[in-house]
């Protein structure tokens, strides 16, 4: 396993100076960075590396960076899980009507959650998109802003999803009111009856609803949280719901059977995140 930051830095025309002295300072490290890109300036560092210590003081001193995390995992830790949380590597689009956020209020059913949080959210239309997607080489997509829900090409769910008994929900053309062809949203109603080992996660109380959620900050550092117990599922969602401000999602959580579907069709456009004890990753703030 490998934690990976990506730090990107957009310093302006008015700090040439600065970003050509952390562009050194990173050179005399070994890390590379493209000064092709001045004044942005973009590097990769794995977690816990040699030279981790220096630079992220480097990091600190300088204040304006934006981190993006990721985890690698080997081929043994994926074959070695039973369970994965489910997500794109595509993001692409808004629900529609975009404007305002309107979709939610024809999407979900605008009684069953708070307007603070919106945990609770329930599904009671289909979701709306603009065009049909433009799927290239891939068969899965997520909607910006929509964190718990997986849209894939229609002949995917019929080949490899219907059969494991999966339902589909069609998606709509916003203007045309007509079912797209090409894609369909998953059908996922089942809640996962066992809860996450979440152990050193800030939890969050609504202060209008008095819910609790999750911070999805960590999320994306090491394994996805495992279960307290063992179950037998196919595709669940999380009982827990994670976000901040005005959103909120339960997570996707599929089985190694279906990992090993997508896997053995090559498959693109999905991206699994094994679960697994969590022991030993420790919050880091930068």
């Amino acid at each position: 396993m490998k934690i990976v930051h990506r730090f990107a830095y957009n310093f302006g025309k008015n700090n040439i100076s600065l970003c050509n002295k952390l562009v050194n300072d990173l050179c005399n490290y070994g890390i590379e960075c493209d000064i092709e890109l001045s004044p942005l300036v973009v590097f990769d560092m794995e977690e816990g590396c040699c030279y981790w210590d220096e630079v992220i003081q480097r990091v600190k001193d300088i204040g304006f960076c934006v981190n993006f995390i990721k985890t690698t995992f080997s081929k043994k830790e994926m074959s070695s899980k039973d369970f994965f949380a489910l997500d794109s590597s595509w993001h692409h689009g808004y629900p529609m009507p975009d404007d305002d956020f309107g979709y939610k209020n024809i999407t979900y059913d605008p009684e069953s959650c708070c307007k603070t949080c919106y945990i609770g959210k329930i599904q009671q239309a289909p979701f709306r998109m603009r065009i049909e997607p433009q799927w290239g080489t891939r068969h899965a997509m997520q909607l910006n802003w929509v964190f718990d829900e997986l849209f894939i090409r229609r002949e995917v769910w019929q080949t490899h999803f219907r059969p494991l008994g999966i339902d589909c929900i069609p998606v709509i053309h916003h203007k045309k009111r007509m079912e797209l062809e090409s894609v369909v949203q998953l059908k996922i109603d089942e809640i996962s009856p066992v809860p996450l080992k979440l152990d050193g996660f800030n939890l969050e109380i609504c202060p209008d609803c008095g819910r609790q959620r999750y911070e999805c900050e960590n999320l994306s550092r090491g394994f996805f949280p495992e279960f307290n117990r063992n179950m037998d599922c196919d595709i669940v969602k999380t009982k827990e719901w994670f976000g901040s401000g005005h959103s909120s999602s339960r997570r996707i959580i599929v089985s190694k059977k279906i990992y090993q579907i997508i896997q053995e069709n090559k498959l693109k456009g999905f991206r699994f995140t094994p679960m697994g004890s969590r022991e030993g990753i420790k919050d880091i703030k930068i």
